[in-house]
């Protein structure tokens, strides 16, 4: 959020989530949200200076804060909540250098609209998923499992473009779920040989990769 208004949320009610907190959030006698779940891309922050009495700055999404000019957030396998403190200046969102390694780039918005300035460290999924057989029985009926990974966004899709020959696939869960399925193949004939024609899978990144072909 960019918005150059802000509303305080009651300390009272405000969400705890961790019990950790930096030296800057500690002073404050606060406990900044987000500091126990602080690589997850889809996590929130706030809660992060005091604002008067029985207040303190409100929540917002790391994502939002990660969405520069550019970059976009939503191909992030972690985003990092580096700091969080009471607003001084302005709102929008910046590209800055990071503090420290490790990061694909860094943001800051010194006020977010909910009373605080923030930065946050983004590391964005450049490695494409991962396909391996995993495997292999031959009775009573010939089956494959063939495991399709991706720990960075998790899969997104996979396309059987060429189709299977002489087999049928078995049913996998959402792949929405990510991290990773196992595709298991039952060969039709049992006296012919059976195939997986080369596939497509794609991370939430949209990182692609080809699989296969897988023969038994």
């Amino acid at each position: 959020m960019n918005a150059s208004m802000w509303h305080p949320v009651a300390l009272a009610t405000a969400w705890v989530i961790s019990a950790t907190c930096s030296p800057a959030w500690g002073a404050n006698g606060l406990t900044a949200v987000g500091a126990a779940i602080r690589h997850s891309p889809e996590g929130m922050y706030g809660n992060c200076a005091r604002i008067g009495p029985g207040y303190a700055s409100g929540l917002n999404s790391k994502r939002d804060v990660a969405a520069v000019a550019g970059r976009d957030p939503y191909k992030a396998e972690r985003i990092d909540l580096l700091e969080c403190s009471l607003f001084d200046g302005g709102g929008g969102t910046f590209e800055v250098d990071c503090p420290v390694q490790g990061y694909t780039y860094c943001a800051l918005n010194r006020n977010d609209g909910a009373g605080n300035r923030v930065m946050v460290g983004v590391l964005l999924d450049s490695t494409p998923p991962v396909c391996q057989l995993t495997g292999k029985r031959d009775a009573p009926w010939s089956q494959i499992d063939v495991m399709v990974r991706d720990p960075g966004t998790g899969i997104r899709s996979i396309e059987f473009r060429q189709g299977v020959e002489n087999a049928v696939l078995q049913e996998y869960e959402n792949l929405e779920q990510g991290g990773m399925i196992v595709i298991t193949a039952t060969k039709e004939d049992p006296a012919l040989p059976a195939r997986i024609k080369p596939f497509y899978a794609t991370d939430g990144a949209q990182n692609t990769v080809l699989c296969g072909p897988y023969s038994f």
